[in-house]
C-alpha cells in the first residue's frame, strides 16, 4: 500500500485517524514498514529497518541483519549496538 494512503488518514485527525484506518482496514491489527536494504560491498551482508504501528502508542521496530550463504538469507545476531523502540 502506498505510504500516501496511509498518510491521507492520519493528515486531517492526527492520531485520532487511527479510528479511520481500523474502520477501513479493520482486520489488520496495523500496519509495517520496511527501508529500503542496504548491503555491503560483496552483497554478503544486508540491512533493513522494520516497524509496526498499531495505534498512538501503540508500535515498535527494529533493524533486521541477514546474512547469505549457500544462496539463501538467514537472519543474524548482530554483535554491534542496536537500535529497538517499542511503544
Amino acid at each position: 500500500m502506498p505510504k500516501a494512503s496511509i498518510d491521507a488518514l492520519f493528515t486531517k485527525n492526527g492520531v485520532d485517524g487511527w479510528k479511520d484506518f481500523y474502520a477501513k482496514y479493520p482486520d489488520s491489527g496495523g500496519y509495517i514498514t520496511m527501508s529500503a536494504v542496504g548491503f555491503n560491498a560483496d552483497k554478503t551482508v544486508a540491512v533493513v529497518y522494520i516497524g509496526h504501528g498499531c495505534g498512538g502508542l501503540c508500535g515498535g521496530g527494529r533493524y533486521h541483519f541477514l546474512q547469505r550463504t549457500d544462496g539463501k538469507w538467514f537472519e543474524i545476531k548482530w554483535q554491534g549496538t542496536m537500535c529497538t523502540w517499542v511503544s
